[in-house]
């Protein structure tokens, strides 16, 4: 008997299997409805909105890139910005900072944009990469929030790009300007040095003309020889009008000289007035703001009828004409933030996938349990 019942229990086919799911087959039925029908609910607890936007950028160097997402991937100055400007409620403040908590940088929300495929960008040098813009992404609880937080991500990119290119504008050519202003003076010493010098010299050519006025007769004349030539005798005259010459140019060069010291100089001043506007963040406004009303008051009491003066103001405000076109018009969102009309993930997804999880799960636990049946089974044979 024993042998006879270690035949059944090895000799197993597709019947047996079959037979094993039609036994438990309430149990796999009711775990899988009952799971689908569960998972359905749930599904709304966690699905999330996504909303999407595209921020044009003009178009830039992907190191000028690194150093602006330096500044826009952080979400501790993203949280900051949340707060200053209260774009959103305080719930949902305490939501974005469930959601940054753990994360070093925003990169999973702010993506660039190439200006060339991305094939193409691997045969490139990193000065020869562009990038065109940013795709931004966040999901939210509803598809408010979602295209809220969108637009506010959008707005802080901005305003990073905007502060860090002023902040570039202004320590870059406070520093070009202090070079500049250091070579024009050595250069206008060197000027007054040779203008000096050929005066001198004028002064004793004139002596030499009055006191050998028979020199004058010795024009072309050979007086040193050398090897390869020789050095031929100028008469005074000939000398004067030269040196003559020289101090004339060297009077222009130190009067263009003086001219572009001025210009440099009273630009640099402007640009001191400048750095000195980054560092103050109690004022009010934007940074923008803040270097244009300096501008203007530093050419309120400037007179517009000196030359240098109207040169400087007219590159400074074509700059910021220059800037307030860039900020306006070129860096901002040419789509989205969309308002997104499906969740992810979907209930009929979810259902899905439950449906399979659970029927796979339940086929086995019905696969488990009767293996334990039969073993019992086995252990109560040799005692009947």
């Amino acid at each position: 008997m024993e042998e006879r019942m270690a035949r059944e229990y090895e000799e197993v086919d597709l019947y047996d299997y079959l037979r094993v799911l039609w036994r438990w087959r309430w149990l796999i039925l009711i775990g899988v409805v009952v799971t689908t029908l569960a998972a359905i609910p749930v599904s709304y607890l966690v699905r999330k909105y996504e909303s999407q936007g595209v921020l044009r950028f003009a178009k830039i160097s992907l190191p000028t890139y690194k150093v602006y997402s330096a500044v826009f991937n952080d979400p501790h100055l993203f949280l900051g910005y949340l707060k200053a400007h209260r774009i959103i409620t305080g719930n949902e403040l305490k939501e974005v900072e469930g959601i940054l908590r753990t994360k070093a940088e925003l990169d999973d929300h702010i993506k660039p944009i190439y200006a060339f495929a991305e094939k193409e960008t691997r045969a490139f040098r990193p000065k020869e990469q562009f990038i065109q813009g940013v795709q931004i992404s966040w999901e939210g609880a509803s598809p408010k929030m979602a295209s809220k937080m969108v637009e506010a991500l959008g707005l802080f990119v901005k305003d990073a790009v905007e502060q860090k290119m002023l902040e570039m504008y202004v320590t870059e050519t406070h520093k070009e300007l202090y070079r500049m202003v250091n070579e024009l003076e050595s250069k206008l010493a060197d000027l007054k040095f040779s203008l000096s010098q050929n005066e001198r010299k004028l002064r004793d050519l004139k002596r030499i003309a009055r006191e050998f006025p028979q020199a004058e007769g010795t024009a072309g004349r050979e007086v040193v020889s050398v090897e390869k030539g020789g050095h031929r005798y100028l008469p005074p005259s000939t000398q004067m009008v030269a040196t003559q010459v020289a101090i004339s140019e060297d009077r222009l060069n130190i009067r263009d000289t003086e001219r572009q010291l001025k210009i440099n100089r009273l630009k640099l001043e402007l640009f001191q007035a400048f750095k000195g506007a980054l560092g103050d963040e109690a004022s009010t406004g934007g940074l923008f703001e803040r270097l244009k009303k300096v501008r203007d008051d530093f050419f309120k009491d400037k007179d517009l009828s000196r030359d240098e003066v109207l040169i400087v103001r007219n590159e400074v405000y074509s700059d910021f004409a220059r800037f307030e076109h860039l900020f306006r018009d070129v860096i901002r969102f040419i789509s989205g933030p969309t308002m997104p009309g499906k969740a992810k993930p979907s209930p009929k997804m979810v259902g899905a996938i439950a449906f399979v999880l659970a029927l796979f799960f339940f086929v086995l636990l019905a696969f488990f349990l009767e293996f334990i049946q039969r073993g019992r089974k086995r252990e109560e044979a040799p005692q009947l």
